[in-house]
């Protein structure tokens, strides 16, 4: 286990609560992608792309209906799991992403 499990539950809430907030943009409209996500501190990232066929059977009109319709708390879930997959994931450079997350 690289963190505890508090704070990988703490990551979770600062990620849920960064998405809230965040400003999600198309990134590259041609091959689809509708919400864009990143966020980078030097030494833990992400960078997810939320695809039109990700969503198929949910309509929306705007970036925030899609990410409402998509679910805060997934669009969380798929950015802690980018997080995790990180080679530098561990309790200290968590702990620095979560202070990173919490000011931007």
């Amino acid at each position: 286990m690289k963190t505890t499990l508090k704070t990988e539950s703490k990551l979770y809430g600062a990620l849920l609560k960064w998405v809230e907030v965040a400003d999600s943009t198309p990134s590259d409209p041609e091959q689809g992608v509708v919400l864009t996500y990143r966020a980078d501190d030097g030494t833990l990232s992400f960078w997810h792309d939320f695809y039109e066929n990700d969503f198929e059977d949910l309509n929306f009109e705007d970036l925030v209906e899609a990410e409402e319709a998509i679910g805060y708390d997934t669009i969380a879930k798929a950015l802690l799991t980018d997080v995790k997959s990180d080679a530098d994931y561990n309790e200290e450079n968590v702990k620095e992403f979560i202070e990173y997350l919490e000011e931007n």
